[in-house]
């Protein structure tokens, strides 16, 4: 306060140069205003050499994507219609690829069963093929190996996920032991990365909606999904809750406080508040995240409130 009184001009001079430098920081806020690296939203804890280590082992035994998005048919038919469709709207986008393995019941057993029948006729012909060849072999190597085709098993069958051991037949077993309908969809081992927004964007898009034939559309979930309608509704609603919040607090003050003078002080202040915390966030590189973006609504309201108890 004495400074304030003994230098008014210097402070108002000062306040000046810094509004300015803020505004010209806030000017650029509007073009990239939202986080996508989610890696800044963590702990940054410095890693060691043996972590650094643990990792790399970890991805060449599991693979960068342990957790797939999960997608649940209505009916274990329905299975092949909606791998086409997520490899469909992936090469759709135009770009590379980012869904990799999708993986079914199907690929853990021989084929579906249709294609289980087609595998045990060609093995009976084979079968009886060698037969008839045993008779016209020119040597006993030529009959030992005539022995080893007569000799797979005739018993052999088509085989279903319950022939599997429990650990393999887990992951695609529903908690009321109904089996057939899940598919595992892991994203590209490279290029694409779980803390990039852009990325879980594009995954969302190739995943969320699949058209089925028959006009049939399924609708998926799984982190994705989920995050990227947590960024969408971010970018869409959050500049919008900004603007009214705003303008309320602006409202109210001019409805509520007087004189006008004292009014259009506090909204001065206010505005100059906005803007310096603006304007520090984009020279700090801080950007907006689905955690962080009330703060602005919250502080129109503070602002005013302290703008107000001095002017009053």
């Amino acid at each position: 306060a004495g400074l304030l009184g003994r230098h008014p001009k210097r402070v108002l001079a000062g306040v000046a140069a810094v509004t300015m430098v803020a505004a010209v920081g806030a000017a650029h806020f509007g073009a990239d205003a939202f986080e996508y690296d989610f890696r800044k939203l963590s702990t940054q804890l410095k890693k060691t050499d043996d972590d650094r280590t643990w990792d790399r082992s970890l991805d060449s035994t599991f693979g960068r994507w342990p957790d797939p998005t999960v997608i649940l048919a209505d009916r274990p038919e329905d299975v092949p219609a909606i791998r086409q469709a997520i490899r469909r709207n992936d090469a759709a986008t135009g770009r590379a690829p980012v869904i990799g393995r999708i993986v079914t019941l199907d690929d853990i057993l021989p084929g579906e069963a249709a294609s289980q029948e087609r595998k045990l006729a060609l093995l009976a012909d084979i079968r009886r093929l060698a037969r008839e060849a045993r008779p016209l072999a020119d040597s006993d190597d030529q009959r030992r190996r005539l022995d080893d085709l007569v000799a797979v098993p005739e018993r052999l069958r088509v085989l279903s996920g319950a022939d599997l051991p429990a650990l393999v037949r887990r992951p695609f077993v529903e908690a009321n032991g109904t089996f057939g309908r899940v598919l595992l969809v892991y994203p590209v081992e490279h290029g694409i990365s779980v803390w990039n927004g852009h990325d879980l964007i594009r995954i969302a898009g190739v995943l969320q909606r699949l058209e089925l034939p028959g006009g049939r559309v399924l609708e998926t979930s799984g982190s994705a999904v989920v995050f990227a309608s947590m960024i969408r509704s971010v970018v869409r609603d959050g500049p919008r809750a900004t603007a009214a919040s705003l303008l309320a607090v602006c409202l109210l003050v001019l409805l509520r406080v007087r004189p006008p003078r004292a009014a259009f002080l506090v909204l001065a202040a206010l505005l100059v508040g906005v803007c310096w915390m603006v304007g520090t966030a984009v020279w700090a590189d801080v950007r907006i995240t689905f955690l962080n973006f009330i703060a602005l609504p919250i502080m129109f309201g503070v602002g005013a409130e302290y703008a107000i108890n001095v002017t009053s």
